[in-house]
């Protein structure tokens, strides 16, 4: 059977997805094409190759973890900066509250498959990326043209998105909600008697 990559991420409302595209497109205007510019707006999970047999499974797993998490409206106000070798990335950022919620709602999808799949790509500073692999002049382009910002959502769901070859995209296979509810915990000692 043949290997798919996936990607699990949260993702923007589509409003919030269209002032992504529209800061992506004012980068290519100064700078012309770059890495990731017509990738839709993502805060990356993980990333993993399994097959097509295994999705469902995948996806049944996750439904069960994510049967207990709750939604939460996140928050990004800043732009910053990864380096990696003589490239860059340009984000924008979450607040520090947002970062600690997408951090907490990961390590539930991490730890479902991480005895299962051999995960990667995954990060510990959720970030939307504006452009990958970036030259200095591009960054900087970027830099002085791209300085406020101040989004937010309603964080309800991890996205499983399956990687398109023809377009070198991920198209998303489904969308699993958080379920909100509460998992029930025992009293541990010993039982008292009211006599």
């Amino acid at each position: 059977m043949e290997s798919v990559k996936i990607s699990l991420a949260f993702m923007p409302c589509e409003k919030v997805n269209a002032k992504i595209k529209g800061i992506k497109d004012m980068l290519k205007s100064l700078v012309g094409w770059y890495s990731s510019c017509n990738a839709t707006g993502h805060i990356t999970i993980c990333e993993f190759e399994t097959t097509e047999d295994q999705l469902e499974g995948i996806v049944a797993i996750l439904r069960e973890e994510l049967n207990y998490e709750h939604a939460q409206y996140v928050y990004f106000n800043d732009y910053s900066v990864f380096q990696n070798g003589d490239s860059y990335t340009y984000y924008i950022a979450p607040t520090v509250q947002s970062r600690y919620y997408f951090n907490q709602r990961s390590a539930v999808v991490i730890n479902a498959l991480k005895g299962k799949f051999s995960l990667r790509s995954m990060s510990k500073e959720p970030h939307l990326s504006i452009g990958r692999r970036l030259e200095e002049s591009m960054l900087k382009e970027a830099k002085n043209n791209l300085k406020q910002i101040d989004l937010d959502f309603f964080c309800d769901a991890v996205f499983v998105r399956v990687f398109n070859p023809v377009v070198k995209q991920y198209d998303i296979y489904t969308k699993i909600p958080f379920g909100g509810k509460v998992r029930e915990v025992y009293p541990s000692g010993q039982l008292s008697f009211n006599f």
